[in-house]
C-alpha cells in the first residue's frame, strides 16, 4: 500500500514545518519602511489616489512666479523693467506647499551656512581684488552740512566693496587695509551741473584726504557750450573732461564729447586749458624753482590738477554773459572759443 507525502514525513520522524500567516497590509508596509525609494515597493491604490493635483489656479501662479524669477535673474537691477517684475512677484499669492509649510518654517531655524570670514585669507583676497572695480564711477555725497535735513551720507558706501566692513565689522582691519587700492581701481564722479556740485567737490578735496591722496581718476561733468555758425546762437552740450594720473606721474585729460561744430575750437582740452591758464605746468618739463615749488606743496598733483580745471570752469561762469554775439577766436587754433560751465542758461548783458 502506497503512502502519502504526509505520512511518508510522519515516519521519518522529521519536524513538520509551519509558515506563520502575514497580512498583505504588513508586507506592504514592511518594504517601504526597509526600501521608502525603492522601484517597485508595493504602495496600495488608495495612497495613489491620496495624491491630489494642484487645483487649477495653483497651478497657474507657480507657473507664473517661476517665470517672474526667471525674469529677474535675467535681467540687471538698473533694467526699467526689475522693479516691476519684483512688485509683480511680491504680490503673487503663496503656493500650496509654502501655505501648509509656513507655520512650521516660521518657528524652524535655517541651517547656517559657511560664511565669507571663514573662507581661508587666501579666497578672501582673491574675491577682494575681485570686487575692487565697480562697473560705474563712484559719486561720493558728503554727509549733509548743519542744520540740511535733506542731505545723504556717502552713496558708493551703501553698496560693493566698502559694504563688507558693515556686514563682517571683525574683519574690519583687513577690509580696510584694500580700501586704498579700491579708490585707486575707481573713478570718482562729480556732476557740477547739480546744485552745490562745485561746493560738494570742495569739500570732498578737504574732508576725504585718504580717498583724494589715493584717487587716480576724477571725471567731472559739465556742459560744454560752442557757437553755432550754422544757426547763429550758443548751442551746448552734456560733457565730462577726465583727469587721470598716469604711472609715469603726468595728469592725462580727455574730454567725452565728440565734435562740436565746423567752426568751434578743436583742441584738446589740455591744450585749451593751458593757452588760458598761465600757472598749468602740469605735463611740462620742470625747471628746478618749478620742481622745488611742487615739492612744497601740500596737495597730490592729480589734486592740483583738478583745483586749477575748476577754478577754469568758474572763470568760465563768470565771463560768459559777455559773449552774446560770439566769442573770440581761440589763440591755438584761431576757431571760435568754447566754454565749460557749470550752468544750462544765461543772462546776458553789454559790456
Amino acid at each position: 500500500m502506497l503512502k502519502t507525502a504526509s505520512e511518508t514525513r510522519r515516519a521519518s520522524g522529521r519536524p513538520k514545518l509551519t509558515f506563520p500567516f502575514t497580512k498583505s497590509s504588513d508586507l506592504d508596509k514592511q518594504a517601504k519602511k526597509n526600501h521608502p525609494f525603492q522601484h517597485g515597493a508595493p504602495v496600495s491604490k488608495t495612497q495613489v489616489r491620496a495624491f491630489q493635483r494642484p487645483a487649477s489656479e495653483d497651478r497657474l501662479g507657480l507657473t507664473t512666479t517661476m517665470w517672474l524669477q526667471r525674469g529677474l535673474n535675467e535681467i540687471p537691477i538698473s533694467h526699467p523693467m526689475h522693479a516691476t517684475l519684483l512688485d509683480r512677484l511680491q504680490k503673487e499669492p503663496p503656493s500650496p506647499s509654502s501655505r501648509s509649510c509656513s507655520s512650521s518654517s516660521s518657528h524652524t531655524p535655517r541651517k547656517s551656512m559657511a560664511g565669507f570670514d571663514l573662507l581661508p585669507a587666501e579666497i578672501r583676497n582673491l574675491i577682494y581684488c575681485h570686487s575692487l572695480s565697480e562697473e560705474q564711477p563712484i559719486t561720493p555725497i558728503l554727509p549733509p552740512l548743519e542744520g540740511d535735513q535733506n542731505g545723504t551720507k556717502t552713496r558708493y558706501l551703501q553698496s560693493g566693496f566698502p559694504i563688507l566692513a558693515e556686514v563682517f565689522p571683525h574683519l574690519t582691519d583687513e577690509i580696510q587695509s584694500m580700501m586704498r587700492p579700491f579708490y585707486q581701481a575707481n573713478t570718482f564722479q562729480f556732476d557740477l551741473r547739480e546744485d552745490g556740485g562745485i561746493e560738494n567737490l570742495l569739500r570732498w578735496l578737504q574732508q576725504r584726504k585718504e580717498e583724494v591722496d589715493a584717487a587716480r581718476t576724477i571725471s567731472v561733468i559739465h556742459w560744454t557750450w560752442y557757437w553755432s555758425t550754422s544757426d547763429f546762437c550758443w548751442n551746448f552740450v552734456a560733457d565730462a573732461t577726465i583727469l587721470s594720473l598716469t604711472s609715469s606721474g603726468h595728469i592725462k585729460l580727455t574730454r567725452t564729447a565728440g565734435a562740436l561744430d565746423a567752426d568751434a575750437c578743436n583742441c584738446n582740452i589740455e591744450k585749451l586749458i593751458s593757452t588760458q591758464c598761465s600757472d598749468w605746468t602740469m605735463n611740462n618739463i620742470w625747471s628746478v624753482p618749478d620742481f622745488v615749488k611742487a615739492l612744497r606743496e601740500d596737495e597730490e598733483l592729480l589734486t592740483q590738477a583738478l583745483t586749477k580745471f575748476v577754478d577754469l570752469i568758474q572763470q568760465h561762469d563768470e565771463s560768459f554773459h559777455a559773449w552774446q554775439n560770439g566769442p573770440k577766436a581761440c589763440t591755438a587754433c584761431g576757431k571760435s572759443m568754447i566754454f565749460l560751465r557749470t550752468f544750462d542758461e544765461v543772462e546776458w548783458t553789454s559790456e
